[in-house]
């Protein structure tokens, strides 16, 4: 079997993708904590149906959130009455609407509208991690729908953007709600995730589901086609996508798609019927996703006004607010007067974990790595305990010195703290596979990492 090569990469336990073999452990998804209201969509210029299409990033030191608003009088997408909106926050927490003085509404450019036009229907903007893009277009946009297409637009500080090119990126499906562009470090290539309405089996009801495309240069796309499913054919509607590489683990694409029932109501509609929650998934490649888990990740809860059409609709994007923590962002109250983008926040990098309600054990498949100490992203019951052994699979052997009988049991709740081999670190490895032996009893094992430091 061949090694997979880590490295020092943070490795989350949200798939089976390195598990050669697990007993009394079951995946379980890990749902973000509900915090405080980011901001109330309560401005003249926002207008009943703000907030949708939201993206949040991070750059220059600080929290970037951008919003669709504005006033469309027509009830069509292309009208010209659509804003992008803007809020700024040093720590994803206290948000605020700068006066930007850049478009005028009612008499006056004392708000926080960025653009104006139909192409703020979808404008999503997001930060370019390719280490070879010049500073003048670090960030970067889409907008756009049929027939004209999907543009992108370029920024050196996400405030002024211009297009990169004169024709769209792609032309397939349905373009009109949020479009993501991104880049995959691992593939050294840009994605967009799109949407298109289409049955799901030959022959079956028509699904809004997720489409994806690819380049290497961002103007030559390949033609857009659905994204695959380890567990078959999807029977949802995704209507949004919000895929991203993820802070820390670029390598793992996740996606947190609002999942939608039209023609459903559990209370009075808001403006059309319809009901919709937040979903997770994950890829490793980016056309292959695994959506083992069909629950909500983030759904309405008691509260009444999230149980109407497209609230609970996740913004594009993963702020790593502090240390241990990530916070993501969510409309709420849809095209209700309170209408808000709350902040949701969960461990880092713990989006789910392999859990052990009793007793569990685990081998990892082969692995390369950089050595060093063994980082877990855990936690424990306080009668629970991880022990870990690192195997040698050369030699058929643990590792001198990192047999499980040598570590300390791993208690306790941490995001990154090293199992104890009496002080030892994993050295002279380079290109030596090892697999990770763990047994778990009463914990969640959410993530791992060889840090690479191999110094005393």
């Amino acid at each position: 079997m061949a090694a997979v090569d880590i490295g020092s990469r943070v490795e989350m336990l949200v798939d089976d993708s390195l598990i050669a073999w697990r007993q009394g452990l079951d995946f379980r998804l890990t749902p973000p904590v509900r915090r405080e209201t980011a901001i109330v969509l309560d401005r003249p210029w926002e207008g009943e149906g703000a907030g949708a299409y939201a993206s949040v990033l991070e750059f220059g030191g600080r929290f970037h959130l951008y919003y669709r608003a504005g006033i469309n009088t027509s009830g069509d997408d292309r009208d010209t009455g659509q804003c992008l909106c803007y809020a700024t926050s040093h720590d994803g927490v206290h948000w605020e609407k700068p006066e930007l003085g850049r478009v005028a509404f009612g008499g006056s450019r004392a708000n926080n509208i960025l653009l104006r036009g139909f192409e703020c229907h979808n404008f999503t903007p997001v930060v370019d991690l390719n280490p070879a893009c010049p500073p003048s277009e670090r960030i970067k946009a889409t907008a756009g729908y049929q027939p004209e297409g999907l543009f992108i637009y370029v920024s050196a500080d996400g405030l002024s953007f211009r297009r990169l090119f004169d024709t769209p990126a792609i032309t397939v499906g349905l373009l009109d709600s949020q479009n993501v562009l991104l880049y995959d470090p691992a593939a050294n290539r840009y994605r967009i995730y799109s949407r298109i309405y289409q049955p799901a089996v030959p022959g079956g009801p028509c699904l809004r589901t997720i489409l994806n495309a690819e380049s290497a240069d961002l103007e030559h796309w390949s033609r857009p086609v659905p994204n695959r499913y380890v567990q078959g054919p999807q029977p949802d509607e995704l209507y949004t996508n919000a895929t991203v590489t993820c802070p820390g683990a670029e390598h793992q694409l996740l996606a947190f798609p609002m999942r939608f029932v039209p023609n459903v109501n559990v209370v009075e509609p808001r403006r059309s019927p319809g009901i919709s929650d937040a979903v997770f998934m994950s890829s490793r490649d980016g056309r292959l996703w695994d959506r083992r888990f069909m629950d909500s990740w983030i759904g309405g809860g008691l509260d009444r006004r999230n149980w109407t059409q497209r609230s609970m609709m996740p913004a594009r994007g993963i702020l790593a607010t502090d240390p241990d923590h990530f916070s993501v962002y969510v409309l709420e109250h849809y095209c209700w007067p309170d209408a808000r983008i709350v902040r949701y926040e969960l461990r880092r990098h713990g989006f789910a974990s392999l859990h052990a309600n009793g007793r569990g054990s685990l081998r990892s498949l082969p692995l390369l790595s950089a050595g060093g100490r063994l980082l877990l992203n855990a936690r424990t019951a306080a009668t629970g305990r991880i022990r870990v052994g690192i195997w040698d699979v050369a030699a058929g052997c643990f590792v001198p010195g990192f047999a499980p009988e040598d570590a300390t049991d791993w208690r306790g709740d941490a995001t990154g703290r090293a199992v104890d081999f009496g002080g030892g670190r994993l050295t002279g490895f380079g290109g030596r596979p090892v697999e990770l032996r763990m047994e778990l009893e009463l914990a969640d094992l959410y993530a791992f990492q060889f840090d690479g430091d191999t110094t005393h």
